[in-house]
């Protein structure tokens, strides 16, 4: 039971973290067309190597060793991860996006 927990807060944490380098990176441009694309280039990365890493992640933090090929392959299917990743970037893009215009006006 520990693992899991331990595993679900890895996974938040780099959740997170992939989130506000997405959100950093898409600011430093204010083109909606560039921040977009990026958005769908960084949503697909990180949908493709979840399933292998998640489960990598899992060894790691149950003390098991690493066992390459007991990892699942690469996820290149649009299928429901790919809109949860896609909708988890496109929010907090959203947000900075808008805390950004909103600063930028006072």
């Amino acid at each position: 039971m520990t693992a899991i927990i331990i595993a679900w807060v890895a996974h938040l944490a780099v959740s997170v973290f992939y989130g506000l380098l997405c959100g950093v990176l898409l600011l430093s441009t204010m083109r909606l067309t560039r921040i977009a694309l990026f958005t769908l280039i960084f949503t697909w990365i990180t949908t493709v190597i979840a399933p292998p890493a998640n489960a990598m992640i899992v060894q790691l933090v149950s003390f098991q060793h690493l066992q390459l090929e007991k990892l699942p392959g690469l996820n290149v299917s649009l299928d429901v991860k790919f809109w949860l990743h896609l909708l988890f970037f496109a929010a907090i893009t959203a947000v900075l996006y808008t805390y950004r215009k909103t600063v930028n006006k006072g």
